[in-house]
């Protein structure tokens, strides 16, 4: 390990510290605009993804992580190869998968039984 060199000081240090946190801010505030238009904020936008997460669950089984997990993969893979052969039904195509799980499986794929 080599010692530091006795130009750098606290001061130095500090400085140039100071100088990047400007420049950060500076190219921060400069290319906020630039993404404005797609960060906007509505007042139900997380609404889709709070339902994806719910589908997911109840497809992997309350309380298993390997569940969550495949029902995770199985929900991409639905949307994935869904989007091509029916663009315009992939919503529903994860509600109908999720329907087939939970009349095979009431608990889902992972869940276990309560008793």
């Amino acid at each position: 390990m080599t010692p530091p060199s006795p130009y750098e000081s606290v001061w130095f240090r500090s400085h140039r510290a100071a100088q990047s946190t400007a420049a950060e801010s500076v190219t921060g505030r400069t290319t906020w605009p630039l993404a404005a238009p797609v960060r906007s904020l509505t007042p139900g936008m997380g609404f889709s993804v709070l339902i994806e997460s719910f589908i997911v669950t109840v497809i992997g089984g309350m309380g298993s992580i390997l569940g969550a997990l495949i029902g995770a993969l199985l929900i991409g893979l639905i949307r994935s190869f869904g989007s091509l052969g029916f663009p315009l039904f992939t919503e529903g195509l994860m509600y109908l998968f999720m329907v087939i799980v939970l009349v095979a499986r009431p608990t889902g794929l992972f869940g276990k039984e309560v008793a």
